[in-house]
Formats: C-alpha cells, sequence, structure tokens
C-alpha cells in the first residue's frame, strides 16, 4: 500500500537481536508522536482505506509469534528504561510500541525498511501475519472502555485495540 495515498491499517509485529542502543532513538520519536498526533490536526476529507477484507491469521499459522513475543518483551524492556531512566515510575505498552512501528514498517522502504525489519525481528508476510494472530488472540476481550466505571469494574478484563497511521498528502 502506498503510505502517500492515506491512511495504512495493517496487524504487524515480530522480533530479532536488538543491538545495543537501538532503542536511543525510540523514546523521543514515541513522545513527538503523541505530540503531534495531540495537535488537533484537521479531519481528512475522506479515509482511505483498503479495499482487502481482514481474515486474521491464527497462532497456529503464524510461524513468527513467539519471535515477536520475544522482541516485543525486549523491546518494553529497552523503553521502559529509556522512560524512566530508572528513577522514576513509567508506564509503557510495549505491544502498542510495536504495533506502531509495524504499521510504519508496512509503508517504509531503503535503509528505513531495513532498520525497521532489523528491529522488529522480521519483515513481510511474517510480521502481518505474527501480529494479526497475536491481535486475534486477545480479541475476546475486546469492549468499550468508557463503559467502564470505577465503582463497577468487570470480572473479566477489557482490551481495547486501536490503531490507524494517517499520512498527509504532500509531506
Amino acid at each position: 500500500m502506498d503510505p502517500s495515498k492515506g491512511a495504512l491499517h495493517t496487524e504487524v509485529m515480530t522480533s530479532r537481536a536488538v543491538r545495543p542502543g537501538a532503542l536511543s532513538w525510540i523514546a523521543p520519536s514515541v513522545a513527538g508522536a503523541l505530540a503531534l498526533s495531540a495537535c488537533g490536526a484537521a479531519e481528512p476529507e475522506a479515509d482511505l482505506v483498503g479495499d482487502t477484507d481482514y481474515a486474521p491469521a491464527s497462532l497456529q499459522e503464524a510461524s513468527s509469534v513467539d519471535d515477536v513475543v520475544a522482541a516485543t518483551t525486549r523491546i518494553g524492556v529497552d523503553a521502559q528504561g529509556s522512560f524512566s531512566n530508572g528513577t522514576e515510575n513509567a508506564v509503557v505498552s510495549p505491544a502498542s510500541i510495536v504495533m506502531a512501528f509495524s504499521m510504519l514498517a508496512e509503508g517504509a522502504n531503503g535503509a528505513a525498511s531495513e532498520e525497521l525489519d532489523e528491529w522488529l525481528g522480521t519483515s513481510g508476510e511474517d510480521r502481518t501475519h505474527a501480529l494479526s494472530a497475536l491481535q486475534a488472540s486477545v480479541r475476546e476481550f475486546d469492549g468499550d472502555p468508557s463503559a467502564i466505571q470505577e465503582d463497577d469494574l468487570p470480572e473479566v478484563p477489557l482490551l481495547h485495540l486501536a490503531n490507524q497511521v494517517t499520512v498527509r498528502e504532500g509531506g
């Protein structure tokens, strides 16, 4: 999918050894992305989405799931250290970080694509199938977070996954 044409939506993720210092750019990148997303950009005129029906991969057919889980754990540990420096409390979501950068990897090319593939541990269909299968495996916990009341917590955990990458035309 051409990222210059609009929104990207995909299920992706993976693993491989992460070289020391590979995450030195993640904290500023994630913080910058979060800050930019909160700036209230104008709504796009129309949502551009793929015309492919979503069919999640199963955990059995996704060959890179174990690698994805290992990479997500490493990325989470590194991100926790980057955000807290060991002296402050910090909450990070390794799955969210991997999901966001995996969506980015789907539209990347050249050196950026190679670096993301190395950092995420796999590429292409293996990454897509692994994240799709992991997302499908937690779908039974999906629900509306705004429906939860502090004094009436649900007996079954609630986990709502949402992802979208929007690329502004012209840069």
